[in-house]
């Protein structure tokens, strides 16, 4: 009995499947995905998950795991370093920002690859008019991403 390293047909099926369900949920769909990672203030690790949009609004969903990083320095603080399935829903009518950062210049930055950074900023509760920010680093054609989103 052999072990499978590499799964690539099943990983796509169960996208596929994952995808088809979400846009079942949503009851439209998902226009452009992409991975993304957001730095949160709580312990200072990132947290990977999906960046992904509708006609009417932007998602960026996690999933439970066990993030080593976040369980080695958790353990000194006592903080959990799970994270959890969790989706973040901004229509865009609340959407007030959301930017590529320009990419620095220099010798270093030609050499080495700089991960595109998008800064988002949106209404979290219309009726404080209270402000949440969130910077995500991408991966993928994020310029397409959001050439790709509807304009408010």
């Amino acid at each position: 009995m052999g072990i499978t390293l590499f799964a690539r047909k099943n990983d796509e099926k169960d996208a596929d499947e994952f995808w088809k369900n979400r846009e079942k949920e949503l009851g439209m769909p998902v226009i452009k995905k992409t991975l993304a990672q957001v730095q949160t203030e709580k312990n200072g690790v990132p947290i990977w998950g999906i960046l992904y949009f509708t006609e009417k609004a932007l998602y960026f969903q996690t999933f439970k795991s066990d993030n080593w990083l976040a369980l080695i320095l958790s353990s000194n603080s006592g903080k959990d370093g799970r994270t959890k399935d969790e989706t973040v829903e901004i229509p865009f009518e609340n959407l007030r920002k959301f930017e590529l950062r320009p990419k620095k210049n220099g010798f270093f930055n030609r050499i080495f690859r700089q991960p595109d950074i998008v800064d988002m900023e949106w209404i979290k509760s219309p009726i404080t008019e209270e402000l949440a920010v969130m910077t995500f680093e991408t991966e993928g054609n994020i310029a397409e991403f959001i050439s790709l989103m509807p304009d408010n």
